[in-house]
């Protein structure tokens, strides 16, 4: 799927908004959780944030389809949501 516009389904194992870190990124890790190479990640940045409320909190615990463009990053697959109509609850 890398390289592809997909929708991915599962359950949200783990979200955290790092706020102090570079572009304050939220991630919702999908089927697993960090540090697990088995999960996929959804990306918020912080720039896209306030369209999500508080997405760490929102999605964790629930199954959720995410579409968007597939990206590898350090081993791990994951794709940015800049809107929440790309993520819906299942």
């Amino acid at each position: 799927m890398i390289g592809r516009v997909a929708t991915i389904k599962g359950r949200v194992a783990g979200a955290f908004y790092a706020a102090s870190r570079n572009g304050s990124p939220t991630f919702l890790d999908i089927g697993a959780d960090y540090p697990s190479s088995r999960r996929f990640t959804v990306v918020i940045w912080g720039r896209d944030r306030w369209r999500f409320g508080s997405p760490e909190r929102r999605y964790r615990g629930k199954t959720i389809c995410v579409r968007g463009l597939i990206k590898p990053y350090q081993g791990v697959a994951e794709v940015f949501a800049t809107s929440p109509s790309q993520i819906r609850v299942a």
